[in-house]
């Protein structure tokens, strides 16, 4: 069997939360926690799955250091900030791919990147409603 891996995903806004649901419908991580700089968020759960501090927690050598991580901030700019910075700390990355994502056989995804398949329905943050997305996506946290 598979040995899972150990999954930290980084950011606990709207599109944290939408790489998170992918993360935990696939059968290929163990997603272990969030991570966001936002002191405000820490302890909270965001579907079942709890903040657990800001870039602080992570060290090179500490208990988090055998997790992968993938940056889940929608902002372009601030997600490059934020790759360099756990790219310093010699973190690995990994790509989401929804599992109901349809991928080519000759495809590749980059190490960094979330992919979802449409169309995707999503908890909003501040109700109890749904939102929708009728388009494919794909994110890069590189740029």
């Amino acid at each position: 069997m598979k040995r899972k891996t150990r999954l930290l995903i980084y950011g606990a806004g709207g599109h944290g939360s939408v790489v998170l649901d992918a993360a935990l419908r696939s059968t290929d991580f163990d997603v272990i926690g969030l991570i966001d700089d936002d002191p405000a968020l820490l302890g909270k759960e965001i579907l079942g799955v709890e903040v657990l501090g800001g870039i602080e927690i992570l060290k090179k050598d500490g208990p988090l250091s055998d997790a992968a991580v993938v940056v889940a901030i929608g902002d372009a700019k601030r997600r490059k900030e934020v790759v360099g910075r756990v790219e310093r700390l010699g973190l690995g990355f990994v790509a989401v791919i929804h599992p109901s994502a349809v991928i080519g056989g000759d495809a590749r995804s980059a190490r960094d990147r979330f992919s979802s398949r449409s169309p995707s329905f999503t908890p909003e943050r501040k109700s109890a409603g749904m939102r929708s997305s009728t388009q494919e996506r794909s994110w890069s946290t590189t740029a």
